[in-house]
């Protein structure tokens, strides 16, 4: 079993899409099988059909089983109305148990159909539910021909994985491109908007990413850097730092680097605000962002 964690906006979407993408052939060496895949995540009950019938055909092979970020129940509005884990809160109990039924009710969509139930799952601590989880998804590998591959994204923000001693790769991204990328409109602006933040360039916003409760860049950051059993990927060294990856498929081809206009879109206090509180920490992960000072 493999575990990523990744931040929303920091390669998270690249990372899952091209290590899932790694299980299909094209149909006749033009169709895009994967395409077919995507469309029908709107439909997850007949993925495993589809998959079926590729197998048949020799079009699939599933040699990964990724696993859609189980754990982003702590900030979907939808299930859990704080949005914010809290672990001395009156209601944790409570939570505990609702993270249990995310990962059950989404396993076909977030847990790649894998077969999880309430029994398997600890509600004692979040650290002994994600021990837990990890222990299903252990003896579902043992039992079969493929390797697991989970992508989170808070738990390895939270710091559980480095408690629980899991060998992790963190992918992490500088934060002004990250903080950016995830806040367009494309993508998760409407979640800081539900949350009455009105404008990136505010210090509450982009403490809502840095510190939380919608992503938590710093404690990521520092727990990739203080987790003995990690390797650190960086979006800026990508193809470099993915070398250093052992037991997964080469996708540094495919990785396509970009950055947002940052000077465009961040002015120049909140370009000083995110530096002064990122800065040793991006120094320490040689993320290059003075840069973005003299724009």
């Amino acid at each position: 079993m493999k575990t990523i964690g990744a931040l929303g906006g920091g390669g998270s979407s690249f990372i899952l899409r091209a290590l899932d993408k790694y299980n299909y052939r094209p149909l006749f060496g033009m169709f895009n099988t994967y395409t077919t895949k995507v469309r029908l995540e709107k439909h997850p009950a007949l993925i495993g059909l589809y998959e079926r019938l590729l197998g048949m055909i020799g079009c699939y092979s599933p040699t990964l089983k990724v696993l859609k970020r189980p754990d982003v129940f702590w900030t979907d509005l939808g299930f859990h109305k704080a949005g914010t884990y809290e672990p001395n809160s009156e209601t944790i109990e409570d939570d505990l148990c609702g993270q249990r039924d995310y990962i059950i009710s989404t396993r076909l969509t977030r847990s790649a159909g894998l077969e999880i139930a309430e029994a398997d799952i600890s509600t004692d601590s979040l650290k002994s539910l994600v021990k837990s989880y990890f222990d299903r998804l252990d003896a579902i590998e043992r039992e079969n021909d493929f390797t697991i591959v989970l992508i989170s994204c808070h738990w390895s923000e939270y710091g559980i994985f480095k408690e629980l001693d899991v060998e992790t790769i963190y992918l992490i991204r500088d934060p002004f491109n990250s903080v950016i990328s995830h806040s367009k409109e494309s993508r998760h602006r409407r979640d800081y908007l539900k949350r009455g933040l009105e404008n990136i360039n505010t210090p509450s916003w982009i403490n809502t990413y840095l510190e939380g409760p919608i992503h938590y860049w710093l404690n990521f950051a520092r727990t990739a850097l203080e987790h003995k059993n990690a390797v650190i990927v960086r979006y800026n060294r990508f193809a470099e730092d993915w070398k250093k990856v052992e037991g997964l498929p080469d996708i540094s081809s495919e990785f396509v680097y970009s950055e947002n206009d940052v000077a465009e879109i961040l002015t120049p206090d909140s370009i000083e605000y995110i530096h002064e509180k990122t800065k040793d920490l991006c120094r320490e992960l040689g993320l290059e962002t003075e840069k973005y000072l003299r724009r």
